[in-house]
């Protein structure tokens, strides 16, 4: 038998490319195959962009690197964003790149974790953790990779495995416990929702309850086919600049409609209804809204395009039932509350899948609204996982009370 002689490129390749055919995104894409490349799938650079003299950064910093440190502090009063829209922020410093984290409230009180979704930030779980704190509980929130002012992981894939990993080093900045033997409630919203179920799969002892908001998980794959197919479309014929510019003038439409048209949520002419109105997010400052947060962070953080596309690609939304059939066995209920006109985590179809992954095991609420009731119905959202988890009224100390001069921790 005849050998076949073997091919053998250089990982130097690339640089023996005239630069005009090495930074030709044609020629990227038909060498993506024989060229090495990092296999940190959460960008699209190939290894051919470093003879292009562009060496992608493993961390692409938040606002709090690029931004603030150019303004007075009238200036940051009067973001959209402010740092201190929350009480008891904190940057903490990872491998992966700096994290805002929030934590307020009683230090001996029972804790109660919040995780935000997609295209949001912490504030829009914020007054939600104020009502809780209301009741005397100590809360944590924390902005996402690539969201807020958290910085974003340029080269890894956004998948739970990246997700997880920060929940665990936001836990464990705190000068208090969190992973004692008490454990902590865990309130996941949209996205968060999913992060949230995996989570508390995994680390079953760690979580004492669990409440999902309009949860992402459970997503019919049918629902998002089509935009799936239009991204992945859209990547290879569309040059990456210009798509970004059509993707993030999209996400900065309003995201929460009141039609359950499922068309709504793919394109075309569609009656749309205004979404409800905002609660006041920070106590602190109350020109301060969720949308107009959302619309900052898109302006302002670098990373944020990578680790929304990276997350749409690798954080699956859908098909994830047998992760959530390990929750069915937990000691109390899972409380979901989901929207009744929600265009997006539709209400029948998500009670209908809950109900085949956790059994009797599912404390199951409705909400009259969209997708934005966490934003819009904050005390009843409360009111429903007190009832839900069975908690009771703590005693609240005057030093956990955020006042406009002074925010304890």
């Amino acid at each position: 038998m005849m050998l076949q002689p073997r091919l053998r490129f250089p990982s130097s390749l690339s640089l023996r490319l005239p630069r005009t055919i090495a930074c030709n995104r044609p020629v990227q894409i038909l060498t993506a195959g024989i060229l090495p490349h990092p296999k940190g799938a959460g960008h699209s650079h190939f290894s051919i962009a470093a003879f292009c003299g562009k060496t992608p950064p493993k961390i692409v910093k938040s606002p709090a690197a690029t931004l603030l440190p150019r303004l007075s502090q009238r200036e940051k009063d009067e973001l959209a964003y402010p740092p201190d829209a929350l009480p008891g922020g904190r940057d903490v410093d990872t491998p992966y790149g700096a994290i805002k984290v929030y934590e307020w409230g009683p230090e001996d009180g029972k804790k109660v974790l919040l995780i935000h979704g997609l295209t949001t930030s912490s504030i829009a779980v914020g007054a939600i953790a104020s009502e809780l704190v209301k009741r005397g509980y100590r809360v944590m929130t924390f902005d996402l990779w690539g969201h807020g002012y958290t910085d974003s992981c340029a080269d890894l894939d956004y998948d739970i495995r990246l997700y997880t990993s920060q929940l665990l080093l936001a836990i464990t900045s705190s000068k208090l416990s969190w992973t004692g033997a008490t454990g902590f409630g865990l309130v996941g919203c949209s996205l968060g929702g999913a992060i949230a179920a995996s989570f508390a799969g995994y680390f079953p002892q760690m979580v004492n309850s669990l409440a999902f908001l309009v949860p992402a998980g459970l997503i019919r794959k049918e629902r998002l086919a089509a935009q799936m197919r239009l991204l992945e479309l859209g990547s290879l014929l569309i040059p990456s600049r210009i798509l970004e510019k059509l993707i993030m003038k999209r996400l900065t439409q309003p995201l929460f409609e009141d039609n359950r048209d499922n068309s709504s949520s793919v394109g075309g002419d569609v009656e749309r209804k205004p979404c409800q109105r905002e609660a006041q997010a920070s106590l602190r400052y109350p020109h301060v809204t969720v949308s107009e947060t959302m619309r900052w962070t898109m302006q302002n953080h670098k990373g944020f395009y990578t680790s929304f596309m990276s997350t749409a690609k690798h954080m699956h939304g859908t098909g994830q039932l047998e992760r959530w059939r390990l929750l069915r066995d937990r000691p109390n209920k899972t409380l979901i509350i989901a929207g009744s006109n929600d265009p997006i985590i539709v209400a029948d179809e998500l009670h209908e899948d809950a109900v085949e992954a956790l059994g009797d095991n599912l404390d199951w609420r409705v909400l009259e609204g969209a997708h934005d009731i966490t934003i819009a119905r904050p005390k009843e959202i409360a009111d429903a996982i007190f009832d839900s988890w069975q908690l009771e009224d703590m005693p609240i100390k005057p030093d956990s009370v955020m006042t406009k001069d002074r925010c304890d921790t």
